[in-house]
This record gives structure tokens, sequence and C-alpha cells, in this order.
């Protein structure tokens, strides 16, 4: 919980926020569970953002049209998602590492 107040935490819709990372050359990496790549096996370059959809639905169309990659986190057989804390903790570890 301490780390959340050495981040910046930015509360935006779709349209600022794809103008922004084009504007800034930004990566965004979309996670689903249909996503062509999987999360290991790709480069992550930071500054990164990372777009993860609601624990139901996943990610909108609006919110796939923003990124540059979609990555899936390989499941065991039978589950087809992980809470979405879960998922964003894996995918920040593989930013950082």
């Amino acid at each position: 919980m301490g780390a959340l107040f050495k981040q910046t935490i930015v509360r935006t819709t779709a349209e600022p926020l794809r103008r922004w990372v084009q504007l800034n050359k930004i990566q965004v990496i979309g996670a689903s569970p249909d996503g062509a790549e999987d999360y290991r096996q790709i480069s992550y370059t930071r500054p990164a953002v990372l777009m993860l959809g609601s624990e139901r639905k996943g990610l909108t169309d609006e919110q796939r049209g923003i990124c540059n990659r979609i990555v899936r986190i390989p499941m065991a057989e039978g589950v087809d998602s992980l809470n979405v804390a879960v998922a964003g903790s894996l995918l920040m570890y593989e930013v950082f590492r």
C-alpha cells in the first residue's frame, strides 16, 4: 500500500489519454485473455501504461483501440481470468523486471 504514495495517479477518459500517449510516444499494453502475446515474452519500454479492463467485461473496444499491444496471462485449464489487482501486479512486475 505504501508504494501508492510514490505513484502519479491520473483519472482521465479515453480520448485525452489517446492524445497524451501519442504526443509522448508512450507504449500502452492492454491485458486480455484473448491477447496475442504472452505477457512474459514481450519487451516493456518505460514509461508504459498498463490497461486493464473491469473484472467482468475486460477491456472495452475503445480501450483496446488505445493499446499498442494486447497481452495475455496464461491460465490453468478451466480458469479464464484473474482478479484485476493480481493481473496488474503480474504486469507491473514484468515492467520493472
